[in-house]
């Protein structure tokens, strides 16, 4: 659930051109925000684009639905939570930890920019990584917190219980979500990386949970595939604009 009388807008911003034109004009609430003029974003995000994708986002709120490409760019997710100036906690799904440490520290980065979350924003309370392997939940450099900075990091791994560790979910602290959907299997989702089992339907009803306690004050969606295969283009089209187009119509609905 939302707060009433917030300023809300979805937005869709777009770097590689992988979402079909019909899909967006289909959903005339969305904002699209053609960004693929933008140079230093794929991957990682220079400083004279990171001051230029600013720009472009300062008149738009943090309250919506934020569709952010491929999992390239999901350090957008960033972007957007700077916006936000009271305690939040972030509830993030993906297959990664978006926590590795980089070659380039000055630069955000789709492998980093969680951890640079964790380091610096002063609003963040909590954040829920729900995704990852153990293996890979084992490799975050958590040496590199700070003073009490790690211990606001909950991490579940596809082999946890989910609900148990959610408990830790304060109620009276809103939530924003970042969905990378590279967190579920192939059957929903086709992306440029390694996938994790996770079904829609098991995502959803996470998010439910969740919704139907806290105040929710905005969501991301990444996990395009910006270049499927020709002999695969169209199968890969249609898995990735259903689960869109499902999870769209889901945070529209449980958002109001």
């Amino acid at each position: 659930m939302r707060e009433s009388g917030q300023k809300v807008q979805d937005v869709l911003l777009d770097f590689t051109h992988t979402y079909a034109k019909g899909w967006i004009k289909a959903h005339g609430g969305l904002l699209y925000l053609d960004c693929s003029d933008i140079e230093g974003t794929d991957m990682y995000c220079t400083p004279e684009a990171e001051q230029e994708l600013k720009k472009r986002l300062e008149p738009y709120p943090v309250t919506g639905i934020h569709f952010l490409d491929s999992g390239n760019y999901h350090y957008m997710s960033r972007l957007f939570l700077q916006k936000i100036h009271r305690p939040y906690q972030l509830v993030m799904f993906d297959n990664h930890t978006d926590m590795q440490p980089t070659m380039i520290p000055e630069l955000m980065s789709c492998g980093a920019w969680a951890m640079q979350v964790l380091k610096e924003e002063e609003c963040l309370e909590k954040l829920f990584l729900i995704g990852p392997t153990q293996k890979s939940l084992e490799e975050i450099p958590v040496t590199e917190l700070a003073g009490d900075r790690a211990e606001k990091l909950v991490c579940i791994s596809r082999e946890d219980s989910v609900y148990h560790k959610l408990s830790q979910l304060d109620p009276h602290i809103p939530v924003y979500f970042s969905v990378d959907k590279d967190v579920l299997s192939e059957e929903f989702a086709r992306t440029n990386w390694d996938q994790g089992q996770m079904t829609l339907s098991m995502l959803q009803e996470i998010l439910l949970w969740i919704c139907d306690q806290n105040e929710v004050l905005g969501v991301d969606i990444c996990g395009e595939l910006p270049q499927a295969p020709s002999w695969e283009e169209a199968r890969v089209r249609q898995i990735n604009e259903a689960t869109d187009e499902e999870l769209y119509n889901f945070f529209k609905k449980v958002l109001t």
